[in-house]
Protein backbone atom coordinates (compact mmCIF):
# COMPACT_ATOMS: atom_id res chain seq x y z
CA UNK A 1 0.00 0.00 0.00
CA UNK A 2 1.30 3.52 -1.12
CA UNK A 3 1.37 5.87 1.87
CA UNK A 4 0.77 9.88 0.84
CA UNK A 5 2.20 12.19 2.08
CA UNK A 6 1.46 15.89 3.39
CA UNK A 7 2.19 18.84 1.30
CA UNK A 8 4.76 19.76 4.32
CA UNK A 9 6.38 16.59 4.56
CA UNK A 10 6.77 16.72 1.27
CA UNK A 11 8.85 20.20 1.25
CA UNK A 12 10.40 19.11 4.86
CA UNK A 13 11.82 15.90 2.91
CA UNK A 14 12.87 18.15 -0.16
CA UNK A 15 14.94 20.82 1.68
CA UNK A 16 17.03 17.98 3.42
CA UNK A 17 17.45 16.20 0.32
CA UNK A 18 19.21 19.42 -1.10
CA UNK A 19 20.97 20.84 1.25
CA UNK A 20 22.17 17.26 1.47
CA UNK A 21 23.22 17.32 -2.20
CA UNK A 22 24.36 21.05 -1.69
CA UNK A 23 26.80 20.43 0.76
CA UNK A 24 27.93 16.95 -0.58
CA UNK A 25 28.54 19.03 -4.24
CA UNK A 26 30.68 21.67 -1.98
CA UNK A 27 32.60 19.06 -0.45
CA UNK A 28 33.92 17.37 -3.62
CA UNK A 29 37.23 17.06 -5.31
CA UNK A 30 37.79 17.75 -8.51
CA UNK A 31 37.07 14.98 -11.09
CA UNK A 32 35.54 13.13 -7.82
CA UNK A 33 32.48 11.88 -8.38
CA UNK A 34 29.02 11.06 -6.47
CA UNK A 35 26.47 8.21 -7.28
CA UNK A 36 23.24 8.36 -6.18
CA UNK A 37 22.00 4.70 -5.87
CA UNK A 38 19.59 3.90 -8.61
CA UNK A 39 19.86 7.27 -10.11
CA UNK A 40 22.96 8.47 -11.44
CA UNK A 41 26.08 10.45 -10.61
CA UNK A 42 27.10 13.65 -10.41
CA UNK A 43 30.93 14.46 -11.64
CA UNK A 44 32.59 17.66 -10.35
CA UNK A 45 35.29 19.04 -12.23
CA UNK A 46 37.72 21.80 -12.49
CA UNK A 47 37.99 23.55 -15.59
CA UNK A 48 40.61 26.27 -17.06
CA UNK A 49 39.84 28.40 -20.22
CA UNK A 50 41.67 31.61 -21.66
CA UNK A 51 39.29 33.85 -22.83
CA UNK A 52 39.26 35.34 -26.44
CA UNK A 53 37.41 38.22 -25.69
CA UNK A 54 39.55 41.54 -27.42
CA UNK A 55 39.05 43.24 -23.78
CA UNK A 56 40.40 40.23 -21.19
CA UNK A 57 41.95 38.76 -24.27
CA UNK A 58 44.40 35.96 -22.73
CA UNK A 59 42.86 35.95 -19.18
CA UNK A 60 41.95 32.95 -17.47
CA UNK A 61 38.92 31.78 -16.28
CA UNK A 62 38.58 28.63 -13.22
CA UNK A 63 35.34 26.91 -12.71
CA UNK A 64 33.89 23.94 -11.43
CA UNK A 65 31.47 22.32 -13.88
CA UNK A 66 29.65 19.49 -12.44
CA UNK A 67 27.76 16.91 -15.12
CA UNK A 68 24.95 14.65 -13.98
CA UNK A 69 24.86 11.17 -15.78
CA UNK A 70 21.47 9.10 -15.33
CA UNK A 71 22.41 5.35 -14.78
CA UNK A 72 20.50 3.00 -17.30
CA UNK A 73 17.05 2.26 -15.31
CA UNK A 74 16.46 6.25 -15.20
CA UNK A 75 17.34 6.25 -18.63
CA UNK A 76 14.82 4.00 -19.57
CA UNK A 77 12.19 5.50 -17.24
CA UNK A 78 12.25 9.00 -18.65
CA UNK A 79 12.47 7.19 -22.18
CA UNK A 80 8.92 5.47 -21.10
CA UNK A 81 7.65 8.49 -19.88
CA UNK A 82 8.56 10.43 -23.13
CA UNK A 83 6.91 7.79 -25.25
CA UNK A 84 3.62 7.53 -23.68
CA UNK A 85 3.31 11.26 -23.66
CA UNK A 86 4.11 11.60 -27.31
CA UNK A 87 2.58 8.68 -28.82
CA UNK A 88 5.85 7.17 -30.02
CA UNK A 89 7.32 3.62 -31.06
Amino acid sequence: MQKHYSQAELKQAYRLVKADLYHSLLEMEPNQTLRLPQLGKFTKKEVRSKSGLPEVKGQTYVYYRINFSPFSGLKKALNQALESQYGMK
